[in-house]
């Protein structure tokens, strides 16, 4: 791992979005690598084949960081007696690399869009047109580099 003012920063880093549009960001000694998302409910998409078992360097993570998601009480009629697909996105990314031993974090939404900002994002460079998941991936990802616990 290479160090940044006295933190070790991690060699390889998966941020995600989950839901049923999941955002990703790779991101390789603290630099963002690659990004994107797919749409997996609409598409059928099998997200663990796409992030996981087709890509051979998973078992390089460090570490995972996963945008978790809360029933809210203002969200509770919405979410009765529904699958809450982002949800079983979570659960199935915290089974798959938790049998590579890879550490998962799980992050509210609100931690990381309160200090990476929009702004912030275009500032460095980060801002990724027309892909809003993709960019909530990559938000998660910088704000765990920053401030996450290792």
């Amino acid at each position: 791992m290479a160090k940044q003012k006295g933190r070790k920063i991690p060699e390889h880093v998966l941020s995600v979005d989950p839901g049923e549009t999941t955002g990703f960001a790779i991101f390789r000694k603290g630099k963002l690598e690659t990004y994107g998302q797919l749409e997996v409910k609409k598409k059928k998409i099998n997200i663990l084949e796409v992030l996981v078992i087709n890509n051979p360097s998973v078992i390089n993570y460090n570490y995972v960081i996963i945008e978790d998601y809360k029933v809210y009480p203002t969200k509770l009629k919405e979410h009765i007696l529904s699958g809450i697909f982002p949800v079983k996105v979570i659960g199935a990314l915290e089974y798959i690399f938790s049998l590579h031993n890879i550490p998962v974090v799980l992050q509210m939404a609100d931690t990381a869009k309160g200090f990476v900002t929009d702004d912030k994002l275009k500032e460095w460079g980060l801002w990724v047109k027309g892909q809003e998941h993709a960019r909530d991936a990559i938000r998660h990802g910088v704000y765990w580099l920053l401030f996450g616990r290792r």
